[in-house]
């Protein structure tokens, strides 16, 4: 609730001083949109979520790019090159979703 009053707030539908919406509201919101279920989605490592982001994909891409030509690495597909990392899982909380289809996290 706390987060669709964020949300409403955002979309200046509500001000920041009005209350939380109650259980009502999201009740009423079942109602209007039949297609809509609460559905917990898959777990998301914390640092794969920070990672989607389009400036780290960049600034990412961009070193490995640099790091791959100082290292004469460029033409070289059969070294094999790989990363291992430390996954640290985010168990998320129910979200809205389509009726029917996984949500992302």
């Amino acid at each position: 609730m706390r987060l669709s009053t964020d949300y409403a707030v955002s979309l200046k539908k509500k001000s920041q001083n009005d209350p939380t919406l109650a259980p009502s509201w999201y009740e009423g919101f079942k109602k209007r949109n039949p297609t809509v279920a609460l559905m917990k989605p898959q777990q998301l490592s914390v640092a794969r979520a920070k990672a989607t982001l389009e400036e780290v994909l960049t600034s990412y891409f961009n070193e490995l790019e640099s790091i791959l030509k100082k290292n004469d690495l460029m033409d070289r597909p059969h070294l094999n090159i790989n990363e291992t990392g430390l996954m640290m899982e985010h168990s998320p909380t129910k979200v809205l979703s389509a009726k029917g289809r996984k949500p992302t996290a």
